[in-house]
């Protein structure tokens, strides 16, 4: 039937860049900008435009999704000065259910530097998330 097709969440909005360029313009606070797999939309980053694979929680921290991974996502990352500092953090599916609405994702969380991002971690737990706007 006609019309029963929902669009995205968004249309890409912002620059075109290639992946490498889109994922720095994430981690360092980027809202808007797409490539041709991957956009941003205020703090997530979408795969094929429905899909969250990331969600930053500061600059350089962020919940990476492991039960729907993005694999050139997760390559780039050491490129980019963040590890794998916590696998399946239990605060990850507060944040995603708050600020995604996904209560039943599977995270892990990458950073800069591990006292920041697990700061950055319980700081989206008890308080609102700047930037979270979705």
């Amino acid at each position: 039937m006609p019309g029963l097709i929902r669009p995205p969440y968004g249309e890409p909005t912002g620059p075109f860049l290639g992946e490498h360029d889109l994922f720095t313009a994430f981690l360092r606070g980027a809202r808007t900008g797409h490539s041709a797999t991957h956009h941003i939309e205020e703090s997530a980053l979408l795969l094929d435009r429905m899909a969250p694979v990331a969600l930053r929680l500061v600059e350089s921290a962020l919940l990476v999704r492991t039960d729907l991974p993005s694999p050139v996502l997760v390559a780039a990352l050491p490129d980019q000065g963040v590890e794998l500092v916590i696998e399946d953090p239990p605060l990850a599916t507060v944040v995603s259910l708050e600020v995604l609405g996904l209560p039943a994702a599977a995270w892990d969380l990458w950073c800069a530097h591990h006292v920041d991002g697990e700061r950055a971690l319980i700081e989206a737990v008890s308080a609102d998330m700047p930037g979270a706007g979705w």
